[in-house]
């Protein structure tokens, strides 16, 4: 008996060390980027970040919204959770108004979760993202598939409603994304960059073209929307500039963002 007990608890004690070892033998990430921990337009009106121990994004806060970001023991990211103030969307005056100028940050303790985003890979290559809302009276779930080139940008993403492509520069900057619905361009964005590092590379990992993804940072998005006959219906510019710290890294945008490092 007291051999069996010795056997067990050995046994136990080297799973615990097997796990401790596996968790110890993922690498850090992102140890050379200055990782981002705010944007704000105001003292109260931005994002902030936190991240965990492998320097992976771990939530992104907003006053509105909670994102959390699970992986797995490859440092792929699983899955993330969103919370949200449903009362932002309210056709109620009094109701949206009231979420508008709520006080807290939403967070899973005061908010109920909205959104449930699982993220399913192919030979290391991400294949598809499910998208699951919590909302009592939505039962159905999108499924957006994924295609890749040899470098791991992705290159088109499609779902029941559509898809869409993505162009990149060689830099690995998205250049261009064309939405496509029942076969015709309705939407395309073009984009262009300045030469400084982009700080939300480090979100990379989150699977979403553009700007978690490129390399550098946008200076102009223009968007054109098209009609179902081709022709342009809309052409919208936006443009950028920004101040930079001494690493190359900007922490002034011209529209009053600011960006704060750890």
């Amino acid at each position: 008996m007291k051999n069996l007990v010795f056997h067990s608890i050995s046994f136990f004690i080297l799973l615990l060390s097997c796990e401790k070892d596996a968790v110890d033998s993922r690498k850090v990430q992102n140890s050379d980027i200055p990782l981002i921990v705010s944007e704000m337009y105001e003292e109260d009106l931005g994002w902030r970040y936190t991240y965990n121990k492998w320097n992976l994004p771990d939530e992104v806060r907003t006053k509105w919204s909670y994102q959390k970001f699970y992986y797995d023991g490859e440092n792929r990211i699983t899955r993330y959770d969103m919370y949200e103030d449903q009362g932002i969307y309210s056709s109620n005056w009094e109701t949206a108004d009231a979420a508008l100028h709520r006080t807290t940050w939403v967070s899973p303790e005061n908010s109920l979760k909205s959104l449930v985003v699982k993220y399913e890979y192919t030979d290391d290559a991400l294949s598809q993202k499910v998208y699951m809302p919590q909302s009592l009276d939505v039962s159905r779930y999108y499924i957006y598939g994924y295609s890749t080139d040899k470098t791991g940008w992705i290159t088109r993403e499609t779902s029941d409603d559509g898809y869409a492509e993505y162009v990149y520069d060689e830099a690995g900057n998205m250049k261009e994304r064309r939405q496509y619905f029942n076969g015709k361009l309705i939407t395309l964005k073009k984009y262009t960059y300045d030469d400084h590092p982009n700080p939300f590379i480090v979100f990379k990992c989150t699977a979403i073209p553009g700007r978690y993804t490129n390399a550098n940072n946008i200076l102009t998005e223009t968007q054109i929307t098209y009609d179902n006959e081709g022709a342009v219906e809309t052409e919208l510019t936006e443009t950028y500039s920004y101040q930079y710290n001494p690493a190359g890294y900007p922490v002034k945008r011209n529209d009053g963002v600011i960006y704060e490092y750890r």
